[in-house]
């Protein structure tokens, strides 16, 4: 959705503003799969 949303603005948007907001989702992706694994390892 983010990147869809960004890929469809206008030009002004700075190429640094989507760089950032890439790593932004990918470091809240990332936080998300090892609170997953985490409560998987603590259930078991």
């Amino acid at each position: 959705m983010t990147f869809l949303a960004f890929h469809y603005q206008p030009q002004w948007q700075e190429s640094k503003v989507m760089l950032l907001t890439r790593l932004t989702c990918s470091a809240l992706a990332l936080d998300a799969l090892v609170l997953a694994l985490h409560s998987l390892t603590e259930i078991v």
